[in-house]
């Protein structure tokens, strides 16, 4: 794939006029078929972004879900600057997300859950997806949730960015033990918890 700004505004910031123009032809920029026949409107960003003379309004839809806009606009800066380094496969992105992503999603659906018992996961058609953010759940949930008397947080903040970085902080920690830790990769293992305790297990996912 060409690592041009042209290409890489194609296959990050998607627009409506690149639909309209068929412009999202290549194999690895193509939409889903909801999106590329008009049925779905393409993910708006919840701040747009700016980049030289562009403001970026949509992202690709099901594309780094887990980054906020911000780093969302770092990684596409980042493979613009380094156009001649290496980028990971497309099978690189989907294991890690099945050994990775999935499972944390898990624990983290089961974690909110203890703080907040209404807490609901969107589902894969509902709109509410698009915007969804892991770190402002668990801002807004953990890191700002109302502590018992005489208590007080593990963590001390000047502003509201801290709670939010307390957050990203928090993720990241996760993220790095579920991936360093052998053990969520043991398919044998997961098939073995899932018969012993599938009621728990579907109560997260």
């Amino acid at each position: 794939m060409p690592r041009t700004g042209d290409t890489l505004q194609k296959l990050f910031y998607p627009t409506p006029e690149d639909i309209e123009h068929s412009r999202l032809t290549k194999d690895y920029l193509k939409l889903p078929l909801d999106y590329e026949e008009g049925n779905r409107s393409l993910p708006q960003l919840t701040h747009p972004q700016s980049f030289l003379e562009y403001t970026f309004r949509w992202w690709r839809p099901g594309s780094l879900t887990e980054l906020n806009d911000a780093n969302y606009m770092r990684a596409f800066e980042w493979l613009l600057d380094h156009s001649g380094e290496s980028c990971p496969t497309w099978q690189y992105w989907t294991t890690e997300q099945k050994q990775i992503q999935e499972p944390l999603v898990k624990v983290l659906k089961h974690i909110v859950v203890w703080f907040d018992p209404t807490f609901r996961y969107p589902s894969q058609n509902e709109n509410r997806l698009q915007t969804f953010r892991w770190t402002t759940t668990i801002t807004e949930t953990l890191m700002k949730c109302k502590l018992p008397a005489g208590s007080q947080r593990g963590f001390s903040v000047n502003d509201e960015g801290g709670y939010h970085r307390e957050a990203q902080e928090y993720l990241e920690t996760l993220w790095t033990f579920i991936d360093s830790d052998p053990n969520w990769k043991d398919a044998e293992l997961k098939k073995q918890v899932c018969n012993l305790f599938p009621l728990k297990l579907t109560m997260i996912t």
